[in-house]
């Protein structure tokens, strides 16, 4: 087919609607003209960037271009391909001329109108795709995807997720969906178990589960990645690190943890027994607050517990600001030095991301800032510790920015 043949079904189109139909003028294609309207035609035999480039330039003098490109198949007329054509000549403002060249007599149809292009209402209507993307984006720990690969296996959040979950049951066993849970793989386990997709989790009959031999096989290429993704999750005897609310009734036993990681710092009793009182567990603290406990193979590890000062009050001669405060961050002596706090902090920030908080104070006691520090907490000021001579506390910010 020659670009020519197109002419004479586009000259007929606009004629009928009673323009002066022109060719080859000042190496424009086709115009045509009725009073001062002016409409210019771009032809080609097959759709291409030269084709848009040459319409786009006719833009310079006239708001009503086209392009004309034979009619495709019925198939490829309703394919995404063309879709995505029509979406391009669209955004560009321009118009479209179909020409049906495979009927004893060819004519010209116009599929689309040359109209401007609205930006923020394209943008509006895909308001949601933009939510799905950052979200997505957010869910992801780091970047393991080669830009431009479209016929490789991606990593996606779902893939990255499944992969937590396979990491941790091979590094522990069998496993039930609620630990996984509460060792922060999501609200998506349940789905990623019950569909199955990759053919990685087998259900025992006990409800627990255990990876296929499939999954170890296809698990290898992400080795590196899933050594970090469960990294935080287990202990460095592996041992699986749950997180899950606090329940009321546990306060005796948050109490309890409590008492033990303050006599651990080795205080003058007086001092202890100060810090006891002050830092005691309620039912009626666990309700006003926020606060998770750890367990580690069921048996609580430690806690922590935010509450929200909801203006700047003096307490002791000690200003409490209005905000977010981080009240309780303990853990039993017994499970230090093996991963539980640095699980507590990420999973502290992960909770006050969730829900808005971009800045956490806290006062804490001198002997655990090394570890505050590590975590990237930032030291604003050493105050005395009021009530008992010579002991120091320091005010910590964590951020979430």
């Amino acid at each position: 087919m020659k670009e020519t043949e197109l002419y004479k079904p586009v000259k007929e189109l606009f004629e009928k609607m009673g323009y002066t139909v022109n060719g080859e003028v000042t190496d424009m294609d086709v115009t045509a003209v009725r009073g001062d309207e002016l409409i210019v035609v771009e032809m080609k035999t097959g759709f291409n960037v030269t084709l848009l480039l040459q319409a786009v330039k006719r833009q310079k003098i006239t708001e009503q271009v086209y392009v004309a490109i034979p009619r495709p198949t019925y198939k490829k007329r309703f394919s995404q391909d063309f879709k995505d054509k029509e979406y391009l000549i669209r955004r560009l403002s321009l118009g479209l001329i179909l020409v049906a060249m495979d009927c004893p007599v060819p004519y010209a149809v116009i599929a689309m109108e040359p109209k401007p292009f609205h930006e923020n209402l394209s943008i509006g209507r895909n308001k949601n795709k933009k939510k799905k993307t950052l979200q997505e984006i957010e869910k992801r720990h780091g970047d393991h995807n080669v830009g431009g690969s479209n016929r490789t296996q991606i990593v996606t959040a779902y893939r990255e997720n499944a992969l937590r979950i396979a990491g941790l049951m091979e590094s522990v066993g069998c496993i039930t969906r609620k630990e996984l849970v509460d060792a922060g793989c999501g609200p998506k386990t349940y789905y990623i178990l019950k569909n199955n997709y990759y053919k990685w989790f087998q259900k025992n009959p006990d409800d627990s589960y255990q990876l296929t031999k499939r999954a170890l096989e296809e698990m290898e290429p992400y080795r590196d990645l899933i050594n970090t993704l469960i990294f935080e999750h287990i202990t460095k005897d592996n041992r699986i690190i749950c997180l899950r609310k606090s329940k009321i009734g546990e306060h005796q036993i948050l109490s309890e943890i409590t008492r033990k990681a303050i006599e651990n710092l080795g205080y003058p009793d007086e001092y202890t027994k100060l810090l006891e009182k002050k830092f005691n567990v309620t039912r009626e603290y666990i309700r006003a607050s926020t606060s998770y406990t750890v367990e580690i193979k069921g048996q609580p590890a430690g806690f922590w517990s935010i509450t929200e000062n909801k203006k700047d009050r003096w307490e002791n001669d000690i200003l409490v600001q209005k905000g977010y405060w981080l009240d309780h961050f303990f853990v039993q002596p017994e499970y230090r030095n093996i991963g539980v706090g640095s699980r507590m902090f990420s999973h502290l920030k992960s909770i006050a991301a969730q829900n808005g908080v971009d800045r956490i104070l806290s006062y804490i006691d001198p002997q655990v800032q090394g570890f505050f520090d590590y975590m990237g907490a930032t030291l604003l000021e050493t105050l005395k510790q009021p009530g008992i001579s010579g002991q120091m506390m320091n005010l910590i910010e964590i951020s979430n920015t």
